[in-house]
């Protein structure tokens, strides 16, 4: 146990070190899809952006913010350190040591972002052959600042690199007096494939 928790200390100090990680200004986008099957009645997933680096076209660039541990525990740390890394296949290599006390960390921060959220936009999806299929989707955002370390993925998946958390969120308030936040709230989100 002592082990873990040095070798995570030391990946996160490692981390810093490759990804000279610093606080940054991010917006957080929760995509919470409700559905009236019984099997899968819900699915949450974040998507994070640097909030002060909207494109020419007033774009975000928005990749998936993983704050479920489905994936190993070796996965995190070579995506702290800068490496490319699997998230969705397991080889004999694979570790899955994550402490109890990491994985309440990331409920934490589930939990924070949905306390501290405005909503911007709330779809509804109508299947006219199957009810079931029906879904509500509420798209919220919080504006943050934090450290976050991001890497390529090795999977073919249709986004490219993903961010984890390395550190608490605190809430960046000002992000939505500021000129980018308009792209954030008046942007159509029924289009998106929010998936992973």
């Amino acid at each position: 146990m002592k082990r873990i928790i040095i070798l995570s200390l030391f990946f996160i100090s490692v981390n810093s070190i490759a990804q000279n990680l610093t606080q940054k200004e991010f917006v957080v986008l929760i995509f919470d899809i409700e559905r009236n099957d019984s099997l899968h009645p819900r699915d949450i997933f974040y998507w994070v952006a640097e909030s002060n680096k909207g494109t020419k076209d007033n774009e975000f660039d928005f990749k998936p913010l993983f704050l479920k541990l489905f994936y190993s525990s070796n996965s995190y740390d070579d995506c702290c350190i800068g490496k490319e890394s699997l998230f969705y296949s397991f080889t004999e290599h694979s570790k899955f040591e994550f402490t109890d006390k990491f994985g309440k960390k990331q409920k934490e921060l589930r939990q924070f972002l949905k306390n501290h959220s405005k909503v911007i936009q709330v779809i509804k999806k109508r299947n006219k052959w199957n009810k079931l299929l029906n879904e509500k989707v509420t798209i919220s955002a919080t504006a943050i600042t934090a450290e976050l370390c991001n890497c390529k993925i090795k999977e073919d998946r249709h986004f490219e690199s993903v961010f984890l958390p390395t550190s608490d969120f605190k809430l960046n308030l000002k992000f939505w007096e500021s000129e980018n936040a308009i792209y954030i709230t008046n942007r159509d989100y029924s289009g998106l494939r929010v998936d992973y």
